[in-house]
């Protein structure tokens, strides 16, 4: 009876241990580097360093749970939290059709911007020898597409403007086919494009038109799977983002880079 009893025991215990054991979250983010919040794999390809991956660490720690991050292209991130292979993907813009990919923030039926990672803004780029302009408000002296990464929103918005585009999962071929004025110019993130046209000679050409196409909020999306099995661990992780950007801590971390 004693043994009996002493098996039960140690049969709770062992129960009580992996209860404790942290769940281990993974988010996915891009290859591409987009400084300061992460930057190109081939510069960094185990740390995983970045403001935005300083964030979500200090929201594991905060949540007691364990962090993998994993590097994919982003429509190849996106079908895999459609699957369920991930938990959640990093920076992504809202768009209706991506929730049958997985899910942002929401309030009262609108996405919470309040619960944003970070805004980021869309330049166009040309070279400087041509017409192409931006006026704040419409696109001026249009002559050819316009080039745009695949799978990213501002091919949808540049569509919307009637502007036939471009795409390629390359920053650096749309680039150079701008400064080649093979293509009339591209629209992409300043804070992917700036640091390649400060860094390379070649590419001196191509000038930054403002002001910003478009300025839009990015969140972490949390597959349905995760959404579904952790409810509350993943408004928890929402919520201590915006924790986080509303002190001093967000800015401590974008300064440290």
């Amino acid at each position: 009876m004693v043994l009996r009893n002493e098996c039960l025991l140690a049969f709770l215990l062992l129960i009580w241990t992996v209860s404790l054991q942290a769940q281990t979250v993974t988010f996915g983010y891009e290859t591409k580097g987009n400084p300061p919040y992460y930057f190109k794999q081939q510069d960094d390809k185990s740390k995983h360093s970045g403001a935005t991956l300083d964030v979500l660490r200090i929201v594991a720690q905060r949540l007691n749970f364990n962090v993998a991050f994993i590097r994919l292209p982003w429509l190849r991130g996106l079908l895999n939290l459609k699957q369920n292979k991930i938990d959640g993907i990093f920076h992504a813009s809202f768009k209706p059709k991506r929730i049958e990919y997985g899910l942002y923030p929401m309030k009262d039926g609108r996405v919470d911007t309040s619960h944003m990672l970070m805004v980021q803004r869309y330049h166009l780029y040309t070279h400087r020898d041509s017409n192409l302009n931006w006026s704040g408000t419409k696109f001026e002296n249009v002559t050819g597409p316009i080039g745009a990464l695949i799978g990213y929103a501002i091919v949808s918005d540049l569509k919307n403007y009637n502007i036939v585009t471009k795409e390629s999962s390359s920053i650096r071929s749309l680039l150079n086919l701008v400064q080649s004025k093979r293509l009339i110019g591209l629209v992409n993130l300043e804070n992917m494009t700036d640091p390649l046209l400060k860094g390379s000679s070649d590419l001196n050409g191509i000038i930054k038109i403002s002001p910003a196409v478009k300025e839009k909020a990015y969140f972490l999306m949390l597959s349905h799977g995760f959404y579904e099995h952790s409810p509350k661990l993943a408004k928890a992780i929402w919520n201590e983002i915006k924790a986080i950007k509303m002190t001093g801590k967000y800015q401590q971390i974008l300064n440290s880079y």
